[in-house]
């Protein structure tokens, strides 16, 4: 898995009105828990484009005051207009002790369903796993490659070696469902 290394600098003052001050410098608030003391810090906005607009998750270094902490994104606020980021929370993570994370699904191979002129419809595009940090993936590989005419995938049927779903087993994952024409065409391809 990926891991980023940011810069913060350490805050002392707390409150609403230290808060906007910050972000009218272009800074945002943020705060680090889990295994260990709470610290508060601040980031600058323009350094957290590389975490907060991508496609992928990422493990962050962040350095505060010299100090690296472990760390993984937990929970992003936004303003509700702007949608710029007010506040940041991470959650330090130790290597000996399992954490949770969102990881994109990736469909691999193509469908019996689809060549057979279905049409292959994602249901979610990421799962919550726990698992310790050097077993994240950067995806999670779903293969697809023998799914039929209305065919349904759920959560259930998945599982990853040293990984443990979180997620409800109950959420589609994918299906295929029939196109006008299709079933006719599946029936052929059984009898051949």
């Amino acid at each position: 898995m990926r891991v980023l290394e940011l810069s913060a600098e350490a805050r002392t003052t707390t409150g609403r009105r230290d808060a906007r001050r910050m972000r009218l410098e272009g800074k945002v608030p943020a705060m680090i828990y889990g295994h260990g003391e709470n610290v508060m810090c601040t980031l600058e906005e323009r350094d957290l484009r590389s975490l907060l607009v991508t496609p992928y998750v990422q493990l962050v270094d962040l350095k505060v005051n010299g100090k690296v902490e472990k760390v993984i994104l937990k929970e992003v606020q936004y303003h509700p207009v702007s949608d710029r980021p007010i506040h940041i929370d991470f959650f330090r993570y130790v290597d000996d002790a399992p954490i949770e994370m969102s990881i994109p699904i990736v469909l691999q191979g193509h469908a019996r369903g689809v060549k057979a002129g279905g049409k292959q419809v994602p249901g979610i595009r990421k799962l919550r796993v726990r698992g310790l940090a050097k077993d994240m993936p950067d995806f999670l590989p779903v293969d697809v490659s023998e799914m039929r005419l209305g065919a349904t995938m759920m959560v259930s049927d998945l599982s990853f070696e040293n990984l443990k779903i979180a997620d409800a087993l109950t959420q589609v994952v994918v299906s295929i469902r029939a196109q006008r024409g299709a079933k006719v065409e599946e029936e052929h391809e059984e009898e051949a």
